[in-house]
C-alpha cells in the first residue's frame, strides 16, 4: 500500500465536511490501515527516510492540476521547486500563522477541492483527536 497523491483527488471542503469517525468508520477500521501499512514496512527502521521530502512529492505530482500545501509556514520553498522541475501544477498554501503569507488561514476559507495536498511536520505537533480531523478533511467528501 505505497500512498500516491497523482491517484486521489483530495477534497478539502468547509461545507458538508465529515467527521474523522465517518469517514474512517471506526476503530477497526483505522487498526486495519495500520495492519496493512506493516506489511509494507514492519518496523519504524524500514520506512524509507529522504533529505528532501519535496523529491518523494515531485514524483508523485500530475501533470497538470492544484497542489494545497497545509502548514505551509514559508511557501517560498515548495513553490520554488515547483518552479524549478517546470511544474504546471498551481500552489495554494494554508498556514494558521498570518504572520506569513498565505492563500488560506483558516478551514472556513478552504472551499473547495485539490488534485493533491502535502502536509510536511504538522500533524506531530497537534493532539491525536486534532490529527484525526486534519486527516479527515483530507479524505474525499
Amino acid at each position: 500500500m505505497t500512498p500516491s497523491l497523482a491517484k486521489k483527488n483530495l477534497a478539502i471542503s468547509a461545507r458538508g465536511r465529515k467527521s474523522p469517525s465517518e469517514c474512517l468508520g471506526s476503530w477497526s477500521v483505522i487498526y486495519q490501515h495500520t495492519l496493512l501499512v506493516r506489511k509494507t514496512w514492519p518496523s519504524i527502521w524500514t520506512v524509507p527516510l529522504a533529505d528532501d521530502p519535496f523529491s518523494i512529492v515531485a514524483e508523485q505530482l500530475p501533470k497538470h492540476g492544484e497542489l494545497l500545501e497545509v502548514g505551509a509556514s514559508n511557501t517560498s520553498r515548495i513553490r520554488h521547486k515547483l518552479e524549478e522541475i517546470g511544474s504546471e501544477v498551481r500552489y495554494y498554501s494554508f498556514d494558521i500563522d498570518r504572520r506569513t503569507k498565505q492563500e488560506f488561514y483558516s478551514w472556513e476559507e478552504v472551499s473547495r477541492t485539490f488534485d493533491a495536498a502535502v502536509c510536511f511536520e504538522v500533524i506531530e505537533h497537534l493532539p491525536v483527536s486534532q490529527g484525526l480531523e486534519l486527516c479527515g478533511r483530507f479524505i474525499s467528501t
